[in-house]
């Protein structure tokens, strides 16, 4: 699916579509006759509602109807109403409305999909493809940002996450809303919010119980289609599974047996389906598919940005194959649920900071399991700086090795590193910009460093989801995480510390939201591990990233060091934590040799012919109006 959506104005005619490939398009109007939404969604992707001088789409998956979706747009006066409509849409869509002249757009909070804009000429105009919007312009790299794009392990930090590698491309964060009005200006106002804690153990576990039903009803509702899971073994996968089981059509399960002999994920997954027997469970063999690093050429690579886990393309590649010769549309992962649902020491020091006696039993669990002694203890009682001032110290550590001890982590994200190979000139780059960001004193994405750190991983799971999908969608499938969703994301973080801490169980709360319905899986004391899966694609695809260092296109945009990463590819590894940073370079790398010979492509092409499909169908529509 791709969109272009374009302000209520006379100054969208000067918008030269036929730059764009989207003949086939279809095209949708403002109450005043103008273009407003161009193109290539499919009716089941499309929920919408029509009012005198009004409009909403919703594209993506909800369980909200047309008609669910007029009565509720009825209450809306102005775009600042939408704030109360989007609160009340389930499932993970992408929102565009048009209301008296005025044009707002906006995502999921996850940004699992997402609006850029660009402003072009007198007038701005809104994709939720950042490379579309590229096409509108020069099509220029934005070479200030590549150097950010190396940090690991999730990327930089908030709020330069949300930077753009095209020039004039800027980005919607998720969370917020694009407005435009009819005289060209524009804000971006932060519309969601996370809940405050303040539901017990109990209480949040049927919102976080209802939220899940309704995520995975938005995949099903409604369609005689089947739907693919992913049937790990773990709890989160698990429990998806047996929610879509209630509700789908017929449910086909994807289990991809793990290389290491001492991974028991087979075991458990293999016993939950025989709780399954109307499933249709698929198990891809050891080793059949796929390895890490199988594809390192620059055929199909997102031009957008550059993919969070490279390594790992083929692999969603052959999940969308499965899903599709399965007949489904969605396949759905656990991708978040750990984020969500798995207490960490910043969940204790967020209670130590308001009930100082709940948190003791809770410290003296964690210190015994991570084996603390008492000065990594009494860290859990110190004070976490505002978040500015912690985004401002991350600047001093780009280049400090990564601790693998079990100390207390207490910042608000997982510290930004620069990859050992990275050169003084990128780790310089990035320092300089992490300080000017962090001068600027932005908000965090919650005020508890906890719930923060939540969202801005839930994001990085979302922006994982939006590229895998874009391979997904060549097979007419789509890679989808309920647990993502909006309205689950806050049911989680609407349930007290204590609370999430209950018992001292891995996921307290969605073993007790989904207490019946998920046999066994919460019984678990083990946790998979995928080393075996990166040593072994490490081997097989080392000599294809040996041969990615022979003409490394950062290497010549003076920001990696082409020796330094061959020397920890060819290198031996004791464990996996070293090759962290290689998902982001890799990205980079083929994203950036993709980019270079898209726009290489575009200069000597030659110039698209003026009377394409869109164009006419365009300029039909504005004569229209005349």
């Amino acid at each position: 699916m791709t969109l272009l959506i374009l302000p209520d104005s006379d100054n969208t005619r000067s918008v030269e579509l036929s730059r764009l490939e989207l003949d086939n398009a279809q095209v949708k109007l403002h109450p005043s006759g103008r273009p407003w939404i161009i193109g290539d969604w499919s009716a089941e992707d499309l929920v919408e509602a029509e009012l005198t001088d009004a409009r909403i789409c919703l594209f993506g998956p909800t369980t909200t109807s047309k008609e669910q979706l007029k009565r509720m747009f009825r209450s809306v006066t102005s775009t600042a109403d939408i704030d109360t409509l989007a609160r009340r849409i389930d499932g993970s869509v992408l929102l565009a409305s048009s209301i008296g002249g005025t044009l707002r757009v906006q995502g999921p909070v996850s940004t699992a999909s997402k609006f850029f804009f660009l402003t072009e000429g007198k007038t701005a105009v809104v994709s939720d493809r950042a490379h579309v919007l590229s096409q509108l312009s020069t099509g220029e790299i934005n070479e200030a940002n590549l150097a950010l794009a190396l940090l690991s392990p999730y990327g930089a930090p908030w709020p330069l996450s949300e930077e753009t590698l095209w020039k004039g491309v800027v980005s919607v964060p998720g969370g917020y809303a694009l407005t435009i009005q009819a005289n060209g200006s524009r804000s971006i106002d932060r519309w969601w919010h996370p809940p405050g804690p303040e539901f017990s153990l109990e209480q949040g576990a049927a919102r976080v119980a209802h939220a899940i039903e309704t995520a995975v009803s938005a995949r099903t509702e409604g369609s005689q289609r089947p739907v693919c899971a992913d049937f790990s073994g773990g709890m989160d996968s698990t429990t998806l599974a047996f929610f879509a089981a209630d509700q789908a059509a017929s449910l086909v399960t994807v289990h991809n047996e793990p290389l290491g002999d001492a991974n028991d994920d087979t075991s458990w997954a293999e016993r939950c389906a025989l709780e399954l027997p109307n499933a249709t469970h698929v198990k891809i063999a050891r080793g059949s598919g796929p390895h890490l690093y199988s594809n390192l050429n620059v055929d199909g690579v997102d031009l957008d940005g550059p993919s969070p886990f490279a390594r790992a393309r083929d692999t969603y590649d052959y999940l969308a194959q499965i899903t599709a010769r399965a007949g489904a549309k969605y396949h759905l992962g656990g991708v978040g649920a750990d984020e969500l649902f798995q207490p960490t020491v910043l969940t204790i020091v967020a209670l130590a900071q308001t009930d100082l006696k709940k948190t003791l039993p809770h410290v003296r669990r964690f210190r015994h399991r991570y084996r603390w002694n008492l000065r990594e203890t009494r860290t859990i009682f110190s004070k976490i700086p505002r978040f500015h001032r912690w985004l401002a110290s991350s600047s001093d550590m780009l280049e400090s090795p990564r601790t693998w001890s079990s100390a207390p982590d207490i910042d608000w994200e997982v510290g930004p590193r620069m990859p050992p190979w990275a050169t003084s000139q990128a780790v310089e780059e990035v320092r300089q910009r992490i300080i000017n960001a962090a001068s600027a004193q932005p908000e965090p994405l919650s005020p508890l460093p906890v719930d923060h750190s939540i969202i801005r991983l839930m994001q990085v799971n979302g922006t994982a989801m939006r590229f895998n999908n874009k391979i997904a969608a060549r097979h007419g499938v789509w890679l989808e995480a309920p647990f993502a969703d909006d309205r689950v994301i806050e049911a989680a973080l609407s349930v007290r510390l204590e609370a999430r801490l209950a018992d001292g169980r891995p996921k307290a709360v969605l073993e007790r939201a989904t207490r019946g319905r998920v046999p066994y899986v919460f019984d678990r004391t083990t946790k998979g591990d995928y080393s075996a899966e990166i040593y072994d694609g490490l081997k097989q695809g080392r000599p294809a990233l040996d041969e990615l260092c022979d003409d490394l296109a950062l290497g010549k945009a003076g920001l990696v060091s082409a020796l330094t990463l061959r020397r920890i590819i060819t290198g031996l590894h004791p464990d996996v934590r070293p090759l962290t940073p290689l998902d982001s370079t890799i990205g980079l790398e083929l994203w950036l040799r993709a980019a270079k010979k898209s726009r290489s492509d575009s200069l000597s092409a030659a110039p698209r012919q003026q009377n394409s499909a869109l164009t006419q169908k365009i300029k039909q529509i504005w004569e229209a109006r005349l």
